[in-house]
Parts: C-alpha cells; structure tokens; sequence
C-alpha cells in the first residue's frame, strides 16, 4: 500500500475533473414547504435530495436560485406592493440572497457535515470575496446578487426611476436654464412631492420636457433647517 506522503510528481499522474464524468446536468431541488410570498419566514427551509450508485452530487457548483419581488408599501393600501422609487432611499445589500437567512447548514444521512451557526451574510461576503474576481464581481454578481459596491448603482437596479446611465455629471444654473430668478417660482407638495413651476407674471417658463430628462436632478435650496433639497424627473 502507498503512503499518504507518496504524492503525485508529475502533472501527468492527475487525473482531469471530467475523466470520469459522462454526462453533467443540473436539477432543480424544490423546498419541503411551501416558501412563497408571506410563508417565507415561517420557520426553516429544508431541501432534500438523493442520487444513485451511478450518479454524483459536486458541492462546489451548487447553489440556491431565489426569486425575489423588492417593493415599497401603500400605507393607505397595505395589500399594494408599488415600485420602489428613489425618494425611498433604499437599495438592496450586497449579497442580498445571504442577508435574508440567519444560518444554514449541509446534512448527510441527517448528520450534519457542515454548518454556519450565524453572521450568514459575512461569511458569504468573505467566500465571495475570496473566491471571485474583480470581473466576475462588476459583471455576474452583479446581475445575479447586487455585488456592486455603488448603493446609488444598486438602487437604481430596482426603483422605477432610477437610471444607471453612465453619464458626466453636470451642474446647470436656473439662470442658464431660461427661468426669470426673480419671479419664476417652484411649489412641491407635501402629500403628493408634486413639484410645479409658476411663472408669477416673469419671464414665461421655457418647455420643461426640451431642457429635463428623465433622471435629471432639481437642486433646491429651501434655507433654514431644511436646507438643499433633491428631486429626481
């Protein structure tokens, strides 16, 4: 018998990854209950599965598939899930699939071979961050999980006006825009955030929909304890 220590010297001896493999496929474990809308929460999420004497399970490239629905709440509906909107100031985490668990762990014959007892998303984010590269990062995890590190970026990825539009940022007057600074006035709604423009006798209010664009920011200055305000077209 050879001894433990008696390792391979030659590239040659080691055998490929798919040497033995005649066919790789994958398939779709549904959980034990039911996890859909309200019942997600409702205690632990258990997979179960089996392969044959002729069949082998790879741990390494398997994963979790989660469909998820981010929304906001209509106080004034609560069974109403609107899209999110910028205003909200929300953005998923990065990493979003692991936030939403508090630990997990692998069984074998109901014997538990691993296990993560807490700070589910932190030893997900270590993994990822060890395993992954920049490219896979900025291009996989980010469509996949939200592993962009711009909260403006993730955020925009889910509210109905957000825009990810790579573009130089540029800062116009009011003046420059073609509005009267002493007479041509803004108004904003509290219950609605419906922002209008009043021409007040001024100079007439050059056509919003030629010099606005969707994702374009208003800069307001409201002084005293509010101070410089935002608002999104």
């Amino acid at each position: 018998m050879a001894s433990i220590f008696d390792l391979k010297t030659d590239t040659k001896q080691i055998p490929g990854l798919t040497t033995e493999i005649a066919r790789m496929d994958y398939e779709q474990q549904p959980p034990t209950r039911n996890v859909t809308l309200s019942n997600f929460p409702n205690g632990a999420i258990q997979m179960r599965w089996q392969t044959s004497g002729q069949r082998w399970w790879i741990p390494n490239r398997s994963y979790l598939r989660l469909r998820c629905q981010l929304s906001a709440v209509d106080p004034a509906d609560p069974a109403q899930r609107p899209q999110l909107k910028l205003r909200d100031n929300i953005a998923p985490n990065m990493g979003l699939c692991a936030t939403l668990f508090q630990s997990a762990e692998f069984r074998i014959n109901d014997k538990t071979v691993s296990r993560i007892a807490e700070n589910m998303p932190q030893v997900d984010a270590l993994e990822t961050r060890l395993s992954k590269t920049r490219s896979w990062m900025n291009g996989v995890g980010k469509v996949t999980n939200f592993w962009d590190d711009d909260f403006k970026s993730r955020q925009c990825d889910i509210c109905v006006d957000g825009s990810n539009a790579k573009e130089t940022e540029s800062v116009v007057s009011r003046l420059a825009l073609g509005f009267d600074a002493a007479t041509n006035t803004i108004e904003v709604a509290v219950d609605t955030s419906v922002l209008t423009f009043d021409q007040n006798g001024g100079a007439p209010i050059p056509p919003l929909a030629t010099i606005f664009q969707a994702g374009d920011e208003i800069e307001i200055d409201a002084g005293g304890a509010i101070g410089t305000v935002r608002y999104t077209i």
